[in-house]
Parts: C-alpha cells; sequence; structure tokens
C-alpha cells in the first residue's frame, strides 16, 4: 500500500507542474515548486473509507488503538515524501522505499503534461500514469484503480 501511495504522490506531483506558474516568478499560483503529502487530509480518508467499510458504523475504538502504531508510522513515512515540479515538465519524488531491513528513500524521476482534464503525470518505472487537478492551492488525485484520494501542499 505504502508503494501505491509513493506513486500517486508522484502523479499528484506531476499535474501540479503542469500547471505551471500564472505569474511566471515561480510563486504559489502555479504547481512548479516543492509539495509534500497533506497527511491530516490522507488521515481524513483513510477514516473514512475504515467507517465505510464498517458498514457506516463508527470503527470500534479497540480497533482503531489496535491499528494506532501502525497509522502513525504510515502517516510518518508518507510525511517524508516530497515531489519537485519543474517549468519544463519534469519532476522528481522523494519518498520511503518498501524494504525489510532499515529504511531507505527512493528518489524517482519522471514528467508531466497538460491534459484537458488536468495534468498527467508519469513516474519512470511505474506502470500507469496519475491524473491530477489543482483545487484551491492543493493537487488531488484519485489514482486509477485505487479509492485513496491524496492531496499535496506546498512545502
Amino acid at each position: 500500500m505504502k508503494k501505491l501511495m509513493f506513486v500517486a504522490v508522484f502523479g499528484l506531483a506531476g499535474l501540479l507542474a503542469a500547471c505551471g506558474d500564472s505569474g511566471g516568478s515561480g510563486g504559489s499560483s502555479g504547481i512548479v515548486g516543492t509539495w509534500k503529502v497533506d497527511t491530516e487530509y490522507l488521515k481524513t480518508m483513510m477514516d473514512a473509507k475504515m467507517k465505510e467499510q464498517a458498514g457506516g458504523d463508527e470503527v470500534p475504538q479497540a480497533m482503531l488503538d489496535m491499528m494506532k502504531p501502525m497509522l502513525d508510522k504510515m502517516m510518518t513515512e508518507m510525511g517524508k515524501i516530497t515531489i519537485t515540479f519543474n517549468a519544463d515538465g519534469t519532476m522528481t519524488g522523494v519518498g520511503p522505499k518498501e524494504s525489510d531491513g532499515p529504511p531507505v528513500m527512493e528518489t524517482k524521476k519522471g514528467k508531466w503534461t497538460k491534459t484537458d482534464k488536468g495534468y498527467k503525470v508519469e513516474a519512470e518505472g511505474d506502470e500507469k500514469a496519475l491524473h491530477l487537478v489543482m483545487k484551491d492551492g492543493y493537487l488531488e488525485a484519485t489514482p486509477d484503480g485505487q479509492d485513496e484520494a491524496f492531496r499535496l501542499v506546498r512545502a
């Protein structure tokens, strides 16, 4: 799941880069720059998904307590992911790589392009591209084949 999230985040990064900076100054109006995963948004989405899977009922506190260490670790790892979108249509993402040993950071490169519906982000080595949309200063995407939505905020 962590790998899928990392891939999704790279896709979001591509969307930001494709938007560019309408002011041409590298300012906050476009996607050019460095972004990070909005872990609060991710946590809210995960909570909603757990509630949905519980049939709309609140998730039992005992289950939440049992899952808390794993979820805290996941949010910490996701919070380490950064994506830099460049004005030339390239992007670089850095984040934790799944490993049975000590934590390892992985760097991925990719490209982004503007489409009629937003942006397409392609990270090297990933089978699927991500399709992203800029909303209210955030970068949002729901990766193909996944229910998890992601949002990036400026780093």
